[in-house]
């Protein structure tokens, strides 16, 4: 399907466009390549690295998690890759994905399982990571939030229009959010959708104000925090002049997505039938 198109987001429908891809090559870091960088991110509030992580570390990584949820049976046995087993589906009422997942299989409190894989911890804080926010933030001393936003999210479900302001801006309103996918994520399945410059335009501004930041606070994103529902409810506080005023992608292994802490994201609804597995981790300059 071409660009811009069509996809379902929380409860509604809305157009997208693509995001915009930035090369940055690690081997050859310039003086004129790091400002390309950081000026890109500065307009966009998000920055796109299409094959940035190596895609083996990745699908190393996929593999564990897999096993992870096979061994919690919610994984079908003889199915595609990734696939919920029917008891763990209902009728949804949602004529675009007719079941919807009814449990969680609550990777994000499996820390100490997580850290007990050192190919995990290593794709998580991977030496790339590393030099990437070296120079985002200008800085040699950068650490990373030991706690790994893991997820793995099923059918009729998404996260809803928000920032990450509302849930860490509290550590540091320096923090920078890391979303890696771990498996494939098409707009089918849930895969991050932006609205560029939302961080930092006047076309979001009334929109930012109304956002307490302290609204988040009580939850880890999974459901609070969150603007709302329908993506389409807040465009009548939008200025929109044009169509479409998100981006998103179809993500592959490897890809990474850098986000503002201000930007305003969400992800497509998953109207698929199988996990959709991805990671945040948080930076800051020390």
């Amino acid at each position: 399907m071409t660009w811009p198109k069509q996809i379902y987001a929380g409860r509604g429908v809305i157009e997208v466009d693509r995001m915009k891809s930035t090369t940055f090559d690690l081997n050859n870091i310039t003086p004129a390549s790091k400002m390309q960088l950081r000026t890109h991110f500065k307009r966009d509030g998000y920055l796109l690295l299409k094959s940035f992580l190596p895609t083996a570390e990745v699908q190393e990584v996929q593999e564990i998690i897999k096993q992870r949820l096979k061994e919690s049976n919610l994984i079908e046995n003889g199915q595609p890759e990734l696939q919920i087993p029917e008891v763990f589906q209902a009728p949804s009422g949602n004529e675009n994905c007719k079941v919807e997942t009814t449990t969680n299989p609550g990777l994000l409190g499996q820390q100490d399982w997580i850290k007990s894989h050192p190919c995990m911890v290593k794709l998580l804080e991977h030496p790339n990571l590393y030099k990437l926010f070296e120079v985002l933030f200008d800085s040699e001393e950068i650490t990373t939030i030991p706690y790994k936003w893991l997820r793995a999210v099923g059918s009729n479900l998404f996260t809803g229009l928000h920032r990450d302001s509302v849930y860490v801006g509290h550590i540091s309103q320096d923090i920078l959010t890391a979303w890696i996918p771990i498996t494939s994520v098409p707009t089918t399945n849930g895969s991050l959708v932006v609205a560029p410059a939302s961080h930092d335009s006047k076309r979001w501004k009334s929109v930012q104000s109304e956002y307490d930041s302290s609204c988040g606070r009580q939850g880890d994103g999974t459901s609070s925090g969150w603007l709302c529902l329908d993506p389409n409810d807040i465009i009548q506080k939008l200025d929109v002049i044009s169509t479409p005023i998100w981006v998103s992608e179809d993500f592959g292994p490897g890809d990474v997505v850098i986000l503002d802490l201000n930007v305003i994201h969400m992800t497509s609804t998953n109207v698929t039938e199988q996990w959709r597995i991805s990671c945040d981790t948080r930076w800051l300059p020390i």
